[in-house]
């Protein structure tokens, strides 16, 4: 998760605005600015104030010359995807990414089964609550979640009154826990017990929770009965939510209903849900289909991401490549090269900065260089050299500062000096000084000590 600060005054301090929870997961906050860099700041102050009303920012904080624009989106896992929705509050979204996390077998399960026991806490399903952190107890008897669960546990016990445990289930919560554990004894005669819950009227938590326990039946006749809910759309919810797990459910039969539904739907939302399902599947074939085929542009684009997080690197890149030579919308292109730079893309997005006719598409394949020239191997290394030799030829002013926050970021402050020294562009010159007024190196101050006794 990351923490933003609103000034570079409050740096060492967690942000007001982070949510309870947050504090759970977030990590020991940045130190306060040393000496050096206090000093740099305020010689970068003498020296810019009689030529600039331009103010000096932080390159942390995403400052303007940097070249602005959203940020590239880096690859996230599914765990990580579960994170962001928890951050923004979408409990049921949440719960959703943070078991199919669980269920690919990330290394932090037990985490995505307390983040999953959290957030039903949060969206008003103690019991739903308390059985994932049982879950987690049994599962993982030596988990460092443990003692959160029995905070978490503690706190849902006061919420709803209990003394000495869990408040008392509710007649739908015991028969639904009847018939889970009916389903491992004898899942032929608890089959029509779940299908009779889910055809009756009864609240939709309830058979979003019975769909749940059916989809951990591996029987054909559960499978129909879910393929049977994702096609009606009597119940919408309902029907997204098995749209959404149907092929992890069943993987080769799921995701061919899923494409069948695809094909004939025009609802977005319904799309939108299969296209998750195809992610969740692991099907890269389906998710590029929809990316080079479908006309709705939200839905491509959601599925050029995904394309970022699946299948072999090698197959992906030739697919997004592909993809863009073909695409005539720059804001997809934009898209496009996102996911490139996530697969690891270096070649192809020099290639980009060096021939792209199309200002917005260079400056998107030159950011990616700039995060992928982190590091100290070769390969990133490498990467620098080519953007160190492509600042000399280069005259687009923001392209050039993206170039500088490069080596800003690489802490080559020896770098930054000697573009300093060959820089004749008085513009280029302030901007080099305000990357080097974010180094604390001894080099640095020398430096400007220097430019203010000339």
């Amino acid at each position: 998760m990351t923490l933003n600060s609103e000034s570079t005054e409050n740096k060492g301090q967690i942000p007001m605005t982070l949510k309870p929870w947050q504090l759970r997961k977030s990590r020991e906050a940045p130190k306060s600015a040393t000496a050096l860099r206090t000093l740099a700041l305020a010689l970068v102050g003498v020296l810019l104030a009689a030529t600039s009303s331009m103010a000096v920012t932080g390159m942390a904080t995403g400052s303007t010359w940097l070249g602005g624009g959203e940020a590239l989106r880096a690859v996230q896992t599914t765990y990580e995807l579960a994170t962001s929705q928890l951050d923004a509050e979408r409990w049921e979204e949440a719960i959703e990414l943070f078991r199919a996390a669980f269920e690919e077998g990330d290394e932090r399960a037990d985490g995505a089964l307390y983040w999953i026991a959290f957030a039903h806490s949060k969206n008003g399903s103690p019991t739903d609550a308390v059985a994932s952190l049982r879950e987690l107890e049994q599962r993982f008897p030596a988990s460092r979640w443990l003692d959160d669960a029995r905070y978490l546990r503690a706190e849902i016990e006061q919420t709803i009154g209990a003394a000495g445990g869990v408040a008392e289930e509710d007649d739908d919560d015991l028969r639904l826990y009847a018939i889970n554990t009916l389903m491992h004894v004898d899942s032929d005669r608890a089959l029509p017990l779940l299908e009779r819950l889910l055809s009756e009227d009864n609240p939709v938590e309830l058979k979003e929770r019975a769909l749940f326990v059916l989809m951990q039946s591996n029987s054909e006749r559960a499978f129909d009965i879910a393929a049977d809910i994702a096609r009606n759309g009597d119940n919408r919810e309902l029907q997204l939510r098995a749209l959404r797990h149907l092929g992890m459910f069943r993987q080769d039969r799921g995701v061919e209903v899923m494409a069948e539904i695809y094909a004939a739907s025009g609802d977005a939302e319904i799309k939108g849900a299969i296209l998750q399902g195809f992610m969740m599947a692991g099907a890269p074939d389906r998710v590029l289909a929809v990316a080079r085929d479908d006309t709705d542009v939200e839905l491509r684009t959601a599925a050029i991401r995904a394309m970022a997080m699946m299948g072999d690197a090698d197959n992906a890149m030739s697919d997004l490549w592909a993809l863009y030579e073909s695409e005539s919308s720059i804001e997809v292109k934009e898209v496009i090269l996102q996911s490139m730079f996530s697969r690891g893309a270096t070649t192809r997005l020099l290639q980009i900065v060096r021939t792209e006719s199309e200002p917005r598409l260079r400056l998107a394949a030159l950011r990616g260089l700039t995060m992928a020239a982190h590091g100290d191997d070769a390969a990133t290394a490498d990467v620098a050299e080519q953007l160190l030799e492509l600042y000399g030829t280069e005259t687009d002013t923001e392209l050039r500062s993206q170039i500088l926050h490069v080596f800003w970021s690489r802490g080559e402050a020896s770098t930054l000096i000697q573009l300093f020294e060959r820089e004749s562009d008085p513009e280029m010159r302030k901007r080099i000084v305000q990357a080097l007024a974010m180094s604390d190196s001894e080099e640095t101050i020398d430096f400007l000590i220097r430019m203010i006794e000339q």
